[in-house]
């Protein structure tokens, strides 16, 4: 798997920064700074594993349990597979950094023996940072879909719950089958 994992990690930086001063009198000047900074990064790699040790359970009454005893960290029964039908896990994300200062300042002497320093202005900062992830499960609704399930014959499909209490709205998972059509219903739901 680790010929999908990008060696390097693509990345863009901008940076614009504006720094200066000017003298209205002798003892006033307006200033003003402005800096802005961008970056964005990407990342790929290999599929998502998904199995007991990253917290999934599998229960002993699913039916796509071959094994028929529960798989979870707490049996100490584990299993792991790479989710492949979901693709590789990526990511990008992007940062911008604005900030803007600006306003006078000056001095000014008080009675010729005590000279004041004075500043007024304004600053302004602002910090956007944005993600999106790709590639990676919803354990919370995977491990609903690997608990009990029983295989339905009024409508020949697996369904979660069991016949007396079926769950609607879940797709059954299975594990163990990455490729069957209800596992990969329910990776991509």
């Amino acid at each position: 798997y680790a010929t999908v994992n990008l060696v390097l990690t693509p990345q863009a930086r901008t940076g614009l920064f504006l720094n200066g001063h000017y003298k209205l009198t002798d003892n006033v000047e307006a200033y003003l700074s402005v800096l802005s900074n961008r970056t964005s990064a990407s990342f790929q790699l290999a599929p998502a594993v998904y199995g007991a040790i990253y917290g999934a359970v599998v229960s002993a009454d699913s039916n796509y349990n071959p094994f028929g005893v529960e798989m979870s960290p707490a049996t100490g029964d584990v299993f792991r597979a790479r989710l492949s039908s979901l693709g590789n896990r990526a990511a990008s994300n992007g940062i911008a950094n604005n900030q803007i200062s600006t306003g006078f300042r000056g001095s000014f002497d008080v009675w010729n023996d005590y000279q004041w320093n004075w500043e007024i202005g304004f600053d302004y900062g602002h910090v956007h940072n944005s993600t999106v992830t790709y590639g990676l499960p919803g354990l919370t609704m995977l491990n609903q879909a690997t608990g009990p399930s029983f295989y339905d014959e009024q409508t020949g499909t697996v369904r979660c719950g069991t016949p007396d209490a079926p769950i609607e709205g879940c797709t059954p998972f299975n594990p163990f089958n990455l490729q069957d059509p209800n596992s990969v219903a329910a990776l991509v739901e």
